[in-house]
Parts: C-alpha cells; structure tokens; sequence
C-alpha cells in the first residue's frame, strides 16, 4: 500500500506520526547504511532522521506529493540526497584548501578563511575579484560540485568549466598576493 496516498490532507503531526511509527527502524538502519557509506561517522544517522523530521514538520504538503509519486522510497532517497550534501558540503572545504597552485605564494593557503564564519566573506571576496561567470563556477566548484555538474548547471561545457577554474585560481592567487603584500608594509 502506498503511504503517501493512505495520509491525505493530514495534518503534519498525523504526517510524521504515521511515518515515525512505521518506518522509523527502516529509516534509521538505511541512514546508518549511508554513513558508513560515505564514511562518515555512524552517529550522523541520527542527525540525518532529525533533518528528515524536520524536514516533514516544515514541508508537508512536499513529502506527501514525494510519497504519493514514489512512496517510502522518496524517503530513503532523501535521506542519501541529505548524505551527499554533506558530501559535497566536506568537499567544498577540501577544494578552497586547493584552489592554488604550488607556486602561489604562501597567502594563497586559504585554511584560515575554509570555517563557516569566513566561507561567505571568502565567497564575496572572490565576487570582487572574478567575472560573474568565473565566480558562479568557483562558488559551484567550492560547494563541492564536479566539473560535469558545474557545466550541467551553468550550460558550458565541463572543458570551460576546467579553463575557467584554472583562470579563477590565477586571478585568485594573485590578489591574495597583493593583499599580502599590502599587509606586509
């Protein structure tokens, strides 16, 4: 039986209810799946269910149109769209650590600015810095996207998409030096 169908017009409390009540287990025990996964670590599980109840609590009318079409399943499949975020998230802060060549100047070590507090000052900063095209690619790439996703998103091709990080990571390294620079006097 479908359970998006049995639910109705609810309210989100019956919602939840009924899902926590039958699915619960199932949930928790694909979640903990996920994280070993993905390697993360196993108490992320629970972490993951309390999104995904959250997620119901504020978004009703969206689960039960998710569950209506696929059932339980859009469930599960939430759940390992929540993994690869976090996936992505890890990933965007590994990518600003890389951005640079070798050759870019000690500064270009962007590990201080690679923290929640300072991503969205880094993010404006490369604003100033890039063309609006260049940027969305970067903002894209240190979210934690692949080349092909990037290109799928913006409409380029994964080869510009390749030409405009390298470009990016140039114009990048050299204001970095400058302001260094601009420090040091």
């Amino acid at each position: 039986m479908n359970l998006g169908s049995t639910l109705g017009e609810s309210q989100p409390d019956d919602l939840i209810h009924s899902i926590f009540n039958e699915h619960h287990e199932a949930l928790l025990l694909f979640a903990k799946r996920q994280c070993n996964q993905f390697n993360f670590d196993s108490s992320i599980a629970n972490d993951l269910l309390q999104e995904l109840y959250i997620k119901i609590i504020l978004r009703p009318d969206l689960i039960r149109k998710g569950m209506a079409q696929k059932g339980v399943v859009y469930l599960f499949t939430s759940l390992k769209r929540m993994c690869i975020d976090i996936t992505r998230k890890n990933k965007g802060w590994d990518r600003v650590n890389v951005l640079f060549d070798p050759e870019a100047p000690e500064i270009a070590d962007v590990t201080h600015l690679a923290t929640t507090i300072h991503t969205e000052q880094f993010l404006e900063q490369m604003q100033r810095w890039l063309s609006e095209q260049a940027y969305e690619v970067m903002r894209l790439y240190v979210e934690g996207y692949k080349y092909h996703e990037i290109a799928e998103k913006l409409g380029i091709t994964t080869s510009n998409v390749n030409v405009i990080i390298h470009r990016a990571r140039k114009v990048i390294a050299k204001e970095l030096k400058r302001l260094d620079e601009e420090f040091s006097q």
